[in-house]
């Protein structure tokens, strides 16, 4: 655990880039699909795997008898390394090339109980419920602004059982407030060893995140 590196989450989701050739089979965004190869340097000389790689996951980058060979991936859904964690999107390999198709399952779930979730044709949506729609957020309550309204006279009554949120009791407005936390190792979550992963703040959402220095122990 003293290893386990504490991962911004809007970085490791949305930013990062790092290669499928890695230790652990990360979750992250090809942002430029136009930029990819799988020919480019076949038969360039290498000495190792890690000179072939380029940026298409459709293709499998090895370093044959001193020379770069890539090797197309079958037909269907691209390998996790390729994918972006609710971009409401998914990327899939074309003939070893990658596309990207819409996907209304790759949802990003807020924090707030009063608004609705959803993807639409590959955009992320969270549509406000209606004012006066009851609400649970620690305590009971009403939707007002797509923001659930709870009263209170103290922090105790806000808990809203959610690890990712920062819950107080506004004296002045006599209301709850619920703000998310974003890139830190999950309160009280329990982290599992040599898993690539960590559990993470997301937009208030406990998130399994990628981790590549949490890597797998191998058999010696």
């Amino acid at each position: 655990m003293a290893n386990r590196r504490i991962f911004t989450v809007v970085a490791a989701l949305l930013a990062l880039g790092i290669s499928a050739a890695s230790g652990c089979n990360l979750v992250l965004g090809i942002h430029d699909l136009s930029e990819t190869s799988s020919d480019a340097d076949a038969g360039t000389p290498c000495n190792a795997d890690s000179q072939c790689v380029d940026t298409n996951p459709c293709a499998v980058d090895t370093c044959v008898a001193g020379a770069c060979k890539h090797v197309e991936q079958p037909d269907g859904l691209a390998p996790s390394s390729a994918q972006t964690a609710f971009d409401c999107k998914v990327v899939i390999c074309k003939k070893g090339q990658p596309a990207v198709e819409n996907d209304n399952t790759d949802i990003q779930v807020d924090a707030e109980d009063c608004t609705v979730d959803q993807c639409n044709e590959g955009e992320a949506f969270h549509t406000a419920k209606f004012d006066s729609t009851p609400c649970t957020m620690g305590g009971n309550g009403v939707c007002m602004g797509g923001v659930c309204q709870v009263i209170c006279t103290g922090n105790a009554m806000c808990d809203d059982k959610n690890p990712c949120t920062e819950d107080t009791c506004d004296a002045a407005q006599g209301l709850c407030s619920f703000s998310p936390l974003n890139g830190i190792n999950t309160p009280g979550a329990a982290q599992i060893d040599f898993d690539c992963n960590v559990q993470v703040c997301f937009n208030g959402v406990n998130t399994k995140s990628p981790d590549d220095s949490d890597l797998p122990k191998t058999a010696t």
